[in-house]
């Protein structure tokens, strides 16, 4: 699901609102499978991706936590991007963070989501078969459903993995451009 400014600020951007680019196009995939049920991906962790982690940038974090659903502890024991690894992310102004989580930060949702969605990064929650792509760089799509006036929505995500540099650089200068609903 995607979560919009709304989520957690009154009057800020809805679903329906969302600069539909920021979840479309070249993505990072940046391997946390290591993480075990709670534990925390920090800033000093993310720090090590600082060349991929620019403005602009859609983060994918892989853990594959999506295995353990449907499992109680899915919700429960997650690992956590924490509140000072997600603000070092809004400070390098990234355009979008997806993730194979259920939330960004289980422990401290509300620090975490608001350092985000303050700066206007679409988070895209509860990813799953992450562990299927190969490359590091990835042609990524993750689209609300047009719903007004709405804080979060579901999606349909998709990963294009394989794909030339060429090829990416094509769907990179597309995203440059304004996206528009064709249909009211």
């Amino acid at each position: 699901h995607i979560d919009a400014p709304k989520h957690f600020f009154d009057g800020a951007l809805t679903v329906d609102k969302l600069d539909l680019a920021k979840a479309f196009g070249p993505a990072w995939v940046l391997d946390f499978t290591g993480k075990s049920a709670g534990s925390k991906i920090t800033r000093e962790e993310l720090e090590k991706h600082s060349d991929k982690i620019i403005d602009g940038a859609r983060i994918i974090i892989r853990t594959g936590w999506d295995k353990v659903f449907p499992e109680d502890r899915y919700f429960s024991e997650c690992p956590a991007v924490v509140p000072e690894a997600c603000e070092y992310l809004a400070q390098r102004n990234i355009a979008c963070l997806a993730m194979d989580m259920p939330t960004v930060c289980g422990g401290d949702y509300v620090a975490a989501h608001h350092h985000l969605l303050k700066a206007e990064v679409v988070i895209v929650e509860g990813l799953a078969n992450l562990d299927k792509l190969e490359g590091e760089l990835v042609l990524f799509s993750a689209f609300p459903l047009r719903i007004r006036d709405c804080d979060g929505s579901p999606c349909r995500a998709v990963a294009v993995d394989g794909l030339s540099e060429s090829d990416l650089a094509v769907f990179a200068a597309i995203t440059e451009h304004k996206s528009v609903f064709i249909r009211p």
